[in-house]
């Protein structure tokens, strides 16, 4: 029989022990977890073994190579994406010319296999799932069976209602090659949400194994935490690394324990650490190759990873140390916490009388608040202490990135956001991270920077007010301007809640300058894609309400350079006091402007305002119509008319997600018109411009040949 082990997650929900190393790497005294499933299914004579990989693969096969060290051999299949469970093994079908078990890379077992091959070779079946019973089987997928061990009900990770039975899948599966033909190629799909439903409705048989012995899946922090101890206590048979000088005592080689030291069963110490004279280590401790534990540290209920330094009078209990983790002199940790690698341990003393479960989030999480206008996804924080909390998230995200990664940093014109900017600058330098400081802009030639000089990621403040109540926002992007995503969000929550920050030492803080040319450059770029003179010989009389209140000097350079006349409303309290000052005024048309210089609305010279379906409609013909950008991005709620005005100008819809980055992605770009006010509205004056409509025109056009479109070989009586 031969095997697949699947050793492509990410480990998001170990954030941030995953943050440098996958999943299947996580160490479990000294071991990475994916280690003891090898020596599991060798034990019981499996020697062919697949291993699927994806995320940071290279250190999954720099470790394991072939095999052969192990006494096995090892053939990899890499996904390029992301394909789940059942996707990913269907990327190993070529090897699977037999009977096979599937074993996930994060679990720790030591289930008789041998026992579940006869039962599934017995039973029949495309498939025998070992099961076990839990107390809480919510994060799981709950099995059924009958009496006969045929499997008659699966439920992936079910919410509380639903839950029918205390029988969950453990994810270590024996499977004909058969089953194989159920699953389309690069396409994703898992077995528990997917495969497994399909089968059974299908009437295929599906088996469950009731297994004996331990099994933990390591996939969150308490867990992880927990199969530490359980290891250390025997309460799984696995082979721990290391020599056992004692009961219950594992060193490895090169291990200098000086005399004096107080050792407490069951305690792991790796190859070339160095154990001073007046240091306790256990019950229950792990401490990694290359550390140094100094005198009088005690070490307790922790985990350490390699290349820990535990300096004089330390105290850690219930902690987990990443590599490279620094706890300096007298520091002590009692409560359980997370430290993410190279952190150095040294302005807060963390100790709490309160119990706390292994691996608890603790601290206040950021706000991943909604949008201030329409449908966005994107990461802001409100905080009541807004310095403190500034400096909370500045460092975290600098803490995320490598040292010497460069990061930009901007804010609007409000004084507090200039003086929060400061703060941010500071805790980002004390990461290690090196800070552009762009000087205080619209947030779209922010993201603008960002996208043209590609940094590791930006970090914004502005102020917000709405209804009377004034609000702070930090947004944080990606490399390409872009809000970050959904993974960044969640490491970006664990790290605050487990107060998880890396300090740099002195000399080594990151650099800090500023640049000033960033507007100009955004301006320069927009002017040169179009024809100048064609605006300016419409001689444009623009009625503006501007929501920055003027703060930013490009909205008002742009009118200017364009030779517009524009008047400016203060003050606006409705949209009915803009509806007449444009009337009186007798502008051509009205333009608000939102207070990020994202959004903009559009008013006829009649004083209508364009409602979403019309502002969209119009954004859709002046962008295919000026051939801006082959690819328009579209939220799925757009009626069908988008699709026929692609089909016009040649060019193509692409429905997603009405959010920030979804659009953006969409599009391959930051500079989105729905997104970039100063970018939407010089497209929309120049197609004005040179196509003769007034605003009123373009929308009726639009309104009688795709709202309304004229009715073709019949009779309208």
């Amino acid at each position: 029989m031969k095997a697949v082990i699947i050793a492509g997650g990410k480990g998001t929900r170990l954030q941030p022990l995953t943050a440098q190393r996958p999943k299947a790497m996580a160490p479990l005294a000294e071991k990475p977890v994916m280690q003891y499933g090898i020596e599991l299914l060798k034990k019981h004579g499996i020697t062919e073994i697949a291993v699927t990989v994806g995320y940071m693969a290279e250190k999954i096969e720099a470790y394991f190579g072939d095999g052969s060290g192990l006494g096995v051999s090892l053939t990899y299949f890499k996904e390029s994406n992301p394909l789940g469970t059942a996707g990913s093994v269907k990327e190993a079908e070529a090897f699977l010319d037999e009977p096979f078990l599937v074993m996930s890379g994060d679990v720790l077992s030591d289930f008789h296999l041998r026992e579940g091959i006869a039962a599934h070779e017995r039973m029949g079946g495309l498939a025998t799932i070992f099961v076990k019973e839990v107390e809480s089987p919510l994060d799981f997928a709950v099995v059924q069976m009958n009496d006969a061990g045929q499997i008659t009900r699966f439920l992936e990770k079910p919410k509380e209602e639903e839950i029918f039975s205390q029988t969950v899948s453990s994810g270590i599966y024996l499977m004909e090659p058969e089953i194989l033909a159920s699953i389309e190629k690069g396409e994703k799909a898992d077995f528990g949400r997917d495969i497994f439903p399909q089968l059974l409705r299908l009437g295929k048989q599906l088996n469950g194994y009731p297994a004996e012995g331990y099994w933990a899946d390591i996939g969150t922090l308490p867990r992880y935490y927990q199969a530490q101890l359980d290891l250390l206590h025997g309460h799984v048979s696995a082979e721990i690394s290391g020599t056992e000088v004692a009961p219950g005592i594992w060193v490895g080689e090169d291990v200098m324990i000086e005399a004096g030291v107080s050792l407490k069963a069951p305690v792991v110490i790796g190859s070339g650490t160095v154990v001073q004279r007046g240091a306790s280590i256990g019950p229950g401790a792990v401490v990694g190759a290359a550390s140094t534990v100094a005198g009088r540290a005690s070490v307790e209920g922790t985990v350490a990873w390699p290349r820990a330094v535990l300096q004089q009078g330390s105290t850690l209990k219930g902690a987990v140390l990443a590599d490279g983790v620094i706890v300096k002199e007298r520091m002590t940790i009692q409560e359980p916490l997370v430290i993410g690698s190279g952190t150095v341990v040294e302005e807060v003393v963390l100790s709490s009388p309160r119990a706390a479960a292994a691996g608890q989030r603790i601290g206040q999480p950021v706000e991943w608040g909604p949008a201030l206008k329409g449908h966005r996804a994107r990461l802001s924080a409100a905080f009541a202490n807004a310095e403190e909390q500034t400096a909370a998230l500045a460092s975290a995200y600098g803490s995320l990135l490598r040292h010497g990664q460069v990061v930009y940093l901007s804010s609007d014109h409000q004084p507090r956001s200039i003086a929060l900017k400061k703060i941010a600058l500071r805790c980002l330098r004390a990461t290690g991270v090196n800070v552009v400081e762009i000087e205080s802009t619209l947030l779209p030639v922010f993201r603008f920077s960002l996208e043209r000089n590609e940094p590791a990621g930006g970090l914004y403040i502005r102020q917000s007010e709405r209804n009377g109540k004034k609000k702070l926002i930090i947004e944080l992007f990606d490399e390409r301007g872009m809000p970050v995503n959904k993974e960044w969000q969640q490491r970006l929550q664990q790290y605050l809640a487990m107060r998880c920050r890396r300090f740099v030492p002195d000399g080594q803080s990151g650099m800090h300058r500023t640049r000033s040319d960033q507007e100009s450059s955004y301006l320069s770029e927009l002017l040169a894609r179009i024809d100048v003179a064609a605006i300016r010989q419409r001689k444009w009389k623009i009625a503006l309400y501007d929501e920055t209140q003027g703060q930013f000097p490009v909205i008002s350079f742009l009118f200017d350079y364009l030779q517009c006349e524009w008047m400016e409303v203060r003050d606006l309290q409705d949209i009915e006091q803009m509806e007449s000052f444009v009337r009186n005024q007798q502008a051509d048309l009205g333009i608000l402007i939102g207070e990020s210089g994202e959004f903009v609305s559009w008013m006829t010279e009649e004083g209508f305002l364009l409602s979403d379906e019309e502002q969209l409609l119009q954004t859709a013909q002046v962008q295919l119509a000026l051939k801006q950008n082959p690819k328009l991005a579209a939220p799925l709620f757009g009626g069908a008319q988008l699709e026929m005005l692609a089909a016009r100008f040649g060019g193509t819809i692409v429905r997603t997600k009405p959010s920030t980055r979804a659009m953006m992605e969409a599009e391959g770009t930051v500079q989105v018109m729905a997104y970039d006010a100063p970018f939407a509205i010089l497209s929309t004056l120049y197609y004005l411009s040179t196509s003769g409509y007034s605003l009123t025109d373009l929308t009726e056009t639009l309104q009688a040949e795709l709202v309304y479109p004229p009715t073709v070989g019949k009779s309208v009586m």
